[in-house]
């Protein structure tokens, strides 16, 4: 849920704020600090995984989303955003 849960959570707003490139995102300040809260504040306090093992993983994720050789475009992310919402963003809303 860490690495699928951010991705769905931003894409929307992601793409009405101009951006197209998962990696354009972690250079908007807003955008980035949207995904961090996400990941650290809504989706690790709902995982039943050891606390440092989730730090590591999402340290990794961002890491990856930063990647400049990964183009993994916003509309392609949203491609079945209703099941994606309910696979990946749903669990950790409801704790």
């Amino acid at each position: 849920r860490i690495l699928n849960g951010a991705h769905t959570s931003m894409v929307l707003g992601a793409y009405l704020a101009g951006q197209n490139i998962v990696r354009d995102c972690m250079h908007d300040e807003t955008i980035a600090g949207f995904m961090n809260k996400t990941i650290y504040d809504e989706i690790i306090p709902t995982l039943s995984l050891p606390r440092e093992e989730c730090l590591d993983f999402a340290a990794a994720v961002t890491e990856r989303f930063k990647n400049p050789f990964i183009d993994h475009a916003l509309l392609a992310i949203s491609l079945n955003s209703t099941s994606k919402w309910k696979a990946r963003v749903m669990p950790s809303l409801e704790g």
